[in-house]
């Protein structure tokens, strides 16, 4: 399992997740809704019985669509609608309704995730679970699975200086070429 924890900009934008010999993962955002916003001062004030604070981001965005191409075969997900992508011989999609614990974010999902796993001739077997949380403060995400790691960079092996993985548009294919670093933080955390 790869990936570290940081935060991306509150922009919309889309970003490259992952890159590699014939291999691209992109992800794209979209800005939280005022709804979404309600929703994460309900979800914060039930689970802590406080008030929400003036400072609970309630506003910027989350993770909206995916874009895989791998060996040139194509698989593209949506978030927002939640339908299963439709499947190649290339690609297993499954969607799994079972509590899921991811050991990166450390964060328990009582929906559900889809799990894509294919075979890549250079990296071998990879799995990436496209995730709904119950938690709406982070709604989507994904985590990422492989056997060998080789040549590959992209936001899911490292932090980057988010400017040098920013791919503009979803299906974007032109390698980034990334700045390895740290970004500011643009929310705190409080215990």
């Amino acid at each position: 399992m790869y990936g570290d924890i940081y935060e991306l900009p509150m922009k919309k934008t889309a970003f490259r997740m992952l890159q590699g010999y014939k291999l691209i993962m992109n992800a794209s955002t979209r800005r939280i809704t005022k709804c979404e916003g309600e929703q994460i001062k309900q979800y914060y004030e039930q689970t802590t019985q406080k008030k929400a604070p003036v400072q609970l981001i309630t506003k910027g965005v989350f993770y909206d669509k995916v874009f895989l191409k791998s060996e040139g075969n194509v698989l593209e997900y949506d978030f927002n609608t939640g339908k299963e992508p439709v499947s190649s011989d290339y690609f297993t999609v499954t969607q799994c309704n079972k509590p899921y614990y991811s050991s990166i974010t450390k964060i328990l999902s009582n929906n559900r995730y889809i799990k894509v796993s294919f075979n890549h001739s250079k990296y071998g077997a990879l799995h990436i679970k496209l995730n709904h949380f119950t938690n709406p403060q982070i709604k989507y995400g994904f985590d990422f699975n492989v056997k060998r790691i080789n040549d590959l960079t992209g936001l899911f092996i490292r932090e980057y200086k988010y400017k040098s993985m920013m791919c503009r548009k979803l299906k974007n294919t032109k390698k980034c070429h990334g700045i390895i670093g740290k970004n500011k933080m643009q929310s705190v955390l409080r215990s």
